[in-house]
């Protein structure tokens, strides 16, 4: 969700997912062994009926430790994605939330950057293991701007042609794979999401969800792409209400997990995907309570820093997922609303 995070921020002050500034009541943000994903595989089985409470108890992945991820000084720490060798990166906060900057921890060594010829408007949401990392900066006006990050410190600017201009406007990479292929969305004139695939060899591709809602505020967002090429994100339909989405070569599979949310800014949120296509995500469910999931072989597990405090705008929110599925990394709300980083190791 910064994936991309100003769009799915909207029902909990979170700074963590994507906000598209869209829907008027949306909440200021501080702030997806297994392939093949076939159209036609079965979607969650459970049923989430409006008022339905409490929320269905899904099975905790099994064996899982966790590391809480805080860079000093901060206000607030999120993980967004943890590599194979695992080297960290993510985002955090500087003044009650408003002021961001990327981080990247490496062998135990912090490095924190802004976007060159800025200050407090950066967002890191995505890495590979090559340490290329990607994301976006605020520019003038508000427009958002996509950015890429070598191994080396070195950027380079990324902007769809077809992003609007303005305020919450632009252009957001969410998800880099190993071969340099980036996803992400961008968000037009109209307010209006549309996911895309850049290629370096080839440029930008638009992929819209055909479910997804085509009024403002609604929209395809694309967050993770594995080295095979399949494609994971979230899509907001007419109703405003979140899917998750498998792209496969162009052929979409949609699920919701249990006990998302049905009304308007909530449901499920599907985040980053391996190699062999474990999907990572979270979901907001009808009391705006946040937590995370695992996908494997189309049945969810729970995965929740312990740490994370329950009720309405609390909980822990799982987001990028290394390639090989060893270790993951997202944020948690404490009793007092701070969000924390964490990255948790998983056994497989």
């Amino acid at each position: 969700m910064i994936v991309g995070r100003r769009f799915l921020s909207v029902a909990v002050a979170i700074a963590a997912a994507l906000t598209i500034a869209a829907r008027a009541d949306a909440a200021s943000p501080p702030q997806p062994r297994l392939v093949p994903l076939l159209p036609g595989a079965a979607q969650n089985p459970t049923p989430v009926s409006p008022g339905a409470s409490p929320a269905p108890v899904l099975p905790s992945w099994p064996g899982a430790s966790f590391r809480t991820v805080d860079v000093p000084g901060a206000f607030g720490t999120l993980v967004d994605a943890v590599t194979n060798n695992g080297t960290v990166g993510g985002t955090y906060y500087t003044d009650q939330g408003a002021l961001s900057r990327g981080f990247i921890e490496e062998h135990h060594q912090l490095t924190k950057f802004d976007y060159p010829g800025t200050s407090g408007v950066t967002s890191l949401d995505g890495m590979n293991s090559r340490g290329v990392a990607v994301g976006t900066y605020v520019g003038a006006g508000g427009t958002e701007h996509g950015w890429i990050r070598s191994a080396d410190g070195d950027f380079s600017a990324l902007n769809d042609p077809s992003a609007g201009h303005g305020d919450e406007f632009g252009t957001f990479p969410e998800g880099i794979n190993g071969h340099g292929v980036i996803v992400g969305f961008y968000v037009d004139q109209e307010n209006l999401a549309h996911g895309f695939l850049y290629n370096p060899a080839s440029g930008f591709t638009t992929i819209d969800v055909p479910a997804a809602g085509t009024e403002p505020g609604d929209g395809t967002v694309l967050v993770s792409i594995n080295n095979s090429g399949v494609i994971v994100g979230t899509y907001v339909d007419a109703a405003g209400v979140y899917h998750g989405v498998v792209d496969s070569g162009g052929s979409f599979v949609d699920f919701d997990a249990p006990g998302a949310g049905i009304e308007a800014n909530q449901g499920t949120i599907a985040y980053g995907i391996t190699r062999n296509g474990l999907i990572s995500g979270w979901t907001l469910s009808d009391s705006n309570e946040i937590t995370g999931w695992l996908l494997a072989d189309w049945q969810f597990s729970a995965l929740n820093d312990p740490l994370g405090a329950t009720g309405p705008n609390l909980g822990s929110a799982l987001y990028g997922i290394n390639g090989q599925g060893s270790e993951a990394g997202g944020e948690y709300w404490d009793t007092a609303g701070r969000f924390h980083g964490y990255v948790a190791k998983l056994a497989r």
